[in-house]
C-alpha cells in the first residue's frame, strides 16, 4: 500500500500542465498520472476535480446558499453512512465540492449548537436568580 502524502505546489503545476496537454479531448487520466511519479490516475482524477479544477468556486458562502444547504439537507436527509453531500451539490451547488458543503454544514451545526447553548445558559440563569430572589423574599 502506498503512503498518503501532500501534494505539492510543483506537483499541482505538473498536474495543471498535462491537463492542459489534453486540450478539449476527454482527460486521459493515465497518460497526466504518467507525468507525475507515485501519484495514480486515481489521485490525479481526484487532485483535480475537487481542488484544482477552475470551475470550483471557493471562498466565502452566501445567505442563500447556506438557506439552500439547510433545505438539502432536509430533504435529502441522512443515510446509514452520512449525508448524501453529492446529491446536494448536485442539486444546489455545481460548483461547490461534496467535502466543501459537508463542511459548510458542519460549520453551520456547531454555529447553532453554541447558539442553542448560550439561550440554554442565559435561561439557566434567569430561572436561578429567579429562584435565589424568591428565596431572598422568603426569609
Amino acid at each position: 500500500m502506498r503512503s498518503l502524502r501532500p501534494w505539492t505546489k510543483e506537483e499541482d503545476e505538473i498536474l495543471d500542465q498535462a491537463i492542459q496537454t489534453q486540450g478539449d479531448e476527454p482527460i486521459n487520466w493515465l497518460e497526466v498520472a504518467s507525468h507525475l511519479s507515485g501519484r495514480s490516475n486515481k489521485d490525479c482524477r481526484k487532485r483535480w476535480v475537487y481542488s484544482l479544477a477552475p470551475s470550483i468556486r471557493k471562498g466565502s458562502w452566501a445567505d442563500w446558499e447556506d438557506t439552500a444547504l439547510c433545505e438539502g439537507v432536509r430533504l435529502y436527509g441522512t443515510r446509514a453512512h452520512g449525508r448524501r453531500w453529492t446529491e446536494i451539490v448536485e442539486r444546489y451547488f455545481p460548483d461547490r465540492t461534496p467535502i466543501a458543503t459537508r463542511n459548510r454544514y458542519d460549520h453551520l451545526r456547531r454555529k447553532r449548537l453554541r447558539e442553542d447553548q448560550a439561550v440554554s445558559d442565559e435561561l439557566l440563569q434567569r430561572q436561578l436568580m429567579a429562584e435565589v430572589n424568591y428565596l431572598a423574599e422568603l426569609a
